[in-house]
């Protein structure tokens, strides 16, 4: 969010007020050589404001800075350095994070959770403790033996200040949704866990209250951050980790809690390692909780938009059959009104009438396809179970295209047991097999067609259709389920949608059961049908 020139006034003075007061309070807890301490609160709120306002709200964190410092004792021109080294560190910061993270949601995505640790929080912070600790040793304000350890917990303070406070208030965007009652009741749950753990490991006034050793009842606090951290999301992982920091510094400066010591600035560099450890963990632990609820949602999405898009195609599909049909079936009929009124020796125009009413059947066909395609695609294809005779069904789909294949000069034959009794749908079986079979007429040019039906011993039914056409070449083997995909093989002389393969494969697998291929180019191909003598319960019966 950036502000204008003229409406930066305001928060350039809330942020430098909010510095000072932050400041003061955190140079109030023994901070090491009098200006490094421990706990640095106005980093993550210099860090924070720069990212929601825009960087062009820099000479706040200046102004807050200056001041703190001239108030606390340092020299005029030492004071101004560690404010420019202060104002560089949040810049550089919010720069930062504004170039890795999502410019709307900067803490929302794993990636921008560990980027803001590693550069805001880690690699910004160092610019301050540097320009800080080199403006105190020009102005003789430290010692030359305590530079390093004067450095490092400048940096330490600025880090955790930085992990601690900035993503508490990064996290907490508006929220137009309400909250439900449950969701409610489910943050003050948390809150009450929250301060019971906290309050019990850092408030008690001896550190083996429960008859442990210093810091071991410090895993209490797992089970809440994790629930903050899993159920709610980096916001939920901020939140609780300010929550718990705030506690854990308030105990150790009264002198409670495990860690012990006559010097407040040596117990807060112990704290302050472990805040810093569980923050790190716990934003991280959020990060990939939002991560995979986003997945989630967009996953949800998708599915929401693929079904509209199929409710649409199908409509357009129903819509385009009726309209498509209407015509054909005139076509057809008028073509066979044709051919009753022409006199027998018209063989030509019989021919012609014949191969017009053939064109009309296959485009019917070719309908019929898209729509069985279009209805097992989108899952509304169900089961009519009823039992019956799957011998008697294969007799009937013989007999149908039996006249076809006199025509082409082909044999054809079904070797079936006496009966085989399924619990299946009679409708999806009869597809299945008069697209196989009527295959096989269409693509053989010699030999016997042989449909075999048998009860296997694992239970099952096993019909196959076995052809001596062309084959399949060992290229097209993985494709010949694949919607849309036809056949180019040179001995071919027809060829449909390639739609109707992967209709009776998707048929197949909504009765439970599956359909393969075996084939080798020049000795023909056996199609294979395997399914349950019982398709389950789906649908109801007829007897």
């Amino acid at each position: 969010m950036t502000v204008t020139r003229s409406s930066r006034l305001l928060p350039m003075g809330g942020l430098a007020l909010a510095y000072v007061a932050a400041g003061r309070l955190g140079l109030s807890l023994d901070a090491v050589s009098g200006f490094a301490t421990l706990v640095w609160a106005p980093t993550g709120i210099s860090l924070a404001a720069l990212v929601y306002y825009g960087r062009g709200l820099w000479p706040g964190v200046a102004v807050g800075a200056l001041a703190v410092n001239l108030w606390n004792g340092a020299l005029p021109w030492v004071a101004a350095g560690i404010a420019t080294g202060n104002t560089l560190e949040a810049f550089v910061g919010a720069l930062l994070v504004e170039r890795t993270a999502q410019p709307k949601l900067p803490l929302r995505r794993l990636g921008d959770v560990i980027a803001f640790l590693v550069l805001a929080a880690g690699v910004a912070t160092a610019i301050s403790a540097t320009v800080g600790v080199a403006s105190l040793a020009l102005g003789n304000m430290v010692a030359e033996g305590e530079l390093a350890r004067t450095w490092g917990a400048w940096w330490l303070g600025d880090a955790v200040g930085a992990m601690v406070v900035a993503p508490a208030l990064l996290a907490s965007t508006p929220d137009r949704r309400v909250p439900s009652r449950d969701s409610r009741l489910e943050v003050l749950a948390l809150g009450a866990a929250l301060l019971a753990a906290s309050a019990l490991i850092f408030m008690t006034s001896r550190a083996n209250v429960l008859g442990a050793a210093a810091f071991l009842q410090s895993y209490l606090l797992l089970g809440p951050l994790l629930w903050a951290a899993l159920r709610f999301e980096t916001k939920g992982a901020a939140w609780a980790i300010l929550l718990v920091t705030t506690i854990a510094v308030v105990g150790t400066a009264l002198g409670r809690g495990p860690l012990q010591g006559d010097v407040l600035n040596e117990r807060l560099w112990v704290l302050q390692a472990f805040i810093g450890l569980i923050a790190t963990t716990f934003l991280v632990l959020g990060g990939v909780a939002a991560a995979r609820s986003d997945a989630e949602r967009e996953m949800r999405a998708a599915k929401e938009a693929a079904e509209r898009s199929s409710n649409a195609k199908s409509r357009f599909l129903a819509v385009m059959s009726h309209e498509l049909r209407t015509p054909l079936n005139g076509i057809i009929g008028y073509a066979s009104l044709l051919e009753t009124k022409l006199p027998a020796a018209s063989v030509p125009e019989r021919r012609h009438l014949g191969r017009i009413r053939d064109a009309a059947w296959h485009l019917t066909s070719v309908i019929e396809g898209i729509l069985a395609f279009s209805r097992a695609e989108a899952g509304r294809e169900e089961l009519d179970l009823q039992t019956f005779d799957a011998a008697e069904l294969v007799r009937e789909a013989v007999a149908l295209v039996e006249p076809e294949a006199a025509r082409k000069g082909l044999g054809i034959r079904a070797a079936l047991d006496a009966r085989l009794e399924l619990r299946s749908d009679p409708g999806k079986l009869r597809q299945i097999l008069l697209n196989l079979v009527g295959n096989a007429v269409k693509f053989s040019q010699r030999g016997e067609i042989v449909v075999e039906a048998e009860a296997a011993k694992d239970g099952t039914v096993v019909l196959r259709v076995r052809d001596q056409g062309p084959g399949i070449s060992a290229d097209r083997m993985d494709t010949i389920f694949v919607p849309f995909n036809r056949s180019t093989d040179p001995d071919t002389t027809t060829a449909g949608t390639g739609l109707g393969l992967s209709v009776c494969a998707m048929l197949a697998g909504l009765m439970r059961g599956t359909l393969s291929v075996e084939s080798q180019v020049g000795h023909g191909s056996v199609f294979v049908l395997t399914l349950p003598k019982d398709a389950g319960t789906r649908g109801e019966e007829r007897p």
